[in-house]
């Protein structure tokens, strides 16, 4: 694959889409913490709603957005471009959720 997304790296795309589907399934199992979560947050985990494909397919995009954002400022080199926007959007995204 060329052009534009030339400098993403499909290896990290895939493994790091593979590792997040199976740390959530593990980590919102009923063995683990899914039974409160869901408790908490007032959904089911039967059916249908247990599967959350829409979940599943952001994330993949996600992947692929950072692992194309990462190759972009290294092929640049200005990961340390990236280090920081990424810490700034960890950062943000923790502070916001202290408020719920």
């Amino acid at each position: 694959m060329g052009g534009i997304t030339a400098n993403v790296n499909w290896l990290a795309v895939a493994v790091g889409t593979v590792l997040s589907f199976a740390l959530g399934g593990l980590w919102y199992s009923p063995k683990l913490f899914g039974t409160k979560w869901a408790e908490g947050a007032g959904v089911s985990m039967k059916g249908e709603a247990g599967r959350p494909a829409a979940a599943l397919m952001a994330q993949f995009v996600a992947t692929f957005m950072l692992a194309w954002v990462v190759g972009v400022t290294a092929a640049n080199d200005a990961l340390m471009t990236i280090i920081l926007v990424t810490a700034t959007i960890a950062a943000l995204m923790a502070g916001g959720g202290m408020f719920s």
